[in-house]
C-alpha cells in the first residue's frame, strides 16, 4: 500500500540552528498520527514544511507517492515546480493555532474564497460545498457571520470547515485548540474525533494527551529536532522507553492535575 504521507531524511536549518534533523516516517491512509513533544522540538515546523509553507526543507516528502518540494534524479535533488507542486500541495489542508480566518468575510465567504480562488469554482458550486462542510463541522447556522462575532471554538471550526472544503487527502492540525478557552477546547475535539472516525488521515501536533490516547493510532515524541520515541498511544503515554519521554509526560501531568503517574 502506498502511504498517504512519506517523510525521508527531512532536515530544516535557520541559520545556524538545526530545528529538524533527519526526520523519517510514514503515515497509512486512514491513520491519526499524533505529535507531542516540548516547545522549540520542530514540531510545527514540520507540519509547515509538509504544508509547504516552509521550503528550504532537505530530504524528501512524499504525498500518496507524488513528491512535494524535490525528488532525486540522477543522485541530485531537483525541485517540483507549477502544475505538479500545485497538485501535491492540494492533496494538504491545514488547521492553524490561532484560525487565521479573513475578519471581513463571514463564515461562509471565508470557507467560499479558496475554492473560487484556488480551485476555480463557481459561486454556486463553492456555496454548495462550503454548507456542507460548514454543517459537518455543526456551524451552518453561523453561515452569515463574521468571525469577530463568532467564539474562539466557531472560529476555528470554520477554519476547519475551510479546509475540509478543500477536499484534502491529509489533514494537518497545528496545535488547534491551543488558543481556546478551556470550555470550548472539546467542541473542536469532537470535530476532530469525528473526522478520525470517518477515516481521515490526520496529523495532529497537540498536548491533548487524553485526546492522543483515545483517537491517535500511532503517538511520536519529538525532542531536539528528532523523533526521540514512537509507537502505539498506551505504550508511549503510559509506558514510555526514554527518559526524555517520560520527564516530558510527567510534566504535562504536572500541569493539568493528572493523578495518573507516568511508569519510570
Amino acid at each position: 500500500m502506498t502511504p498517504a504521507l512519506s517523510i525521508q531524511h527531512l532536515e530544516l536549518s535557520f541559520g545556524d540552528l538545526d530545528v529538524l534533523k533527519g526526520v523519517s516516517f510514514n503515515v497509512t491512509p486512514g491513520e491519526v498520527l499524533c505529535v507531542i513533544g516540548p516547545s522549540g522540538s520542530g514540531k510545527s515546523t514540520l507540519l509547515r514544511c509538509i504544508a509547504f509553507l516552509e521550503t528550504g526543507f532537505r530530504g524528501t516528502i512524499q504525498v500518496e507517492g507524488e513528491a512535494l518540494g524535490q525528488f532525486e534524479k540522477n543522485g541530485k535533488q531537483v525541485p517540483v515546480r507549477g502544475a505538479a507542486l500545485r497538485k501535491v500541495q492540494g492533496k494538504i489542508g491545514m488547521v492553524f493555532q490561532n484560525f487565521n480566518l479573513w475578519p471581513h468575510m463571514s463564515a461562509l465567504e471565508n470557507v467560499m474564497a479558496p475554492l473560487t480562488i484556488v480551485k476555480g469554482m463557481s459561486k454556486s458550486e463553492a456555496k454548495k460545498l462550503a454548507m456542507e462542510n460548514l454543517h459537518k463541522v455543526g456551524v451552518a447556522e453561523k453561515a452569515d457571520t463574521y468571525p469577530p462575532r463568532l467564539s474562539g471554538g466557531q472560529q476555528q471550526r470554520v477554519g476547519i470547515a475551510r479546509a475540509l472544503a478543500m477536499q484534502p487527502r491529509v489533514m494537518l492540525f497545528d496545535e488547534a485548540t491551543s488558543s481556546l478557552d478551556p470550555e470550548l477546547v472539546n467542541e473542536v475535539l469532537g470535530v476532530m474525533r469525528k473526522l478520525a472516525e470517518e477515516g481521515m488521515t490526520m496529523i495532529v501536533v497537540t498536548h491533548e494527551m487524553d485526546f492522543a490516547k483515545k483517537v491517535a493510532d500511532r503517538v511520536i515524541f519529538m525532542d531536539g529536532g528528532v523523533i526521540a520515541e514512537q509507537g502505539p498511544p498506551k505504550q508511549v503515554l503510559e509506558t514510555p522507553r526514554e527518559a526524555r519521554t517520560r520527564a516530558f509526560l510527567s510534566l504535562i501531568d504536572h500541569e493539568i492535575g493528572g493523578d495518573e503517574p507516568i511508569n519510570p
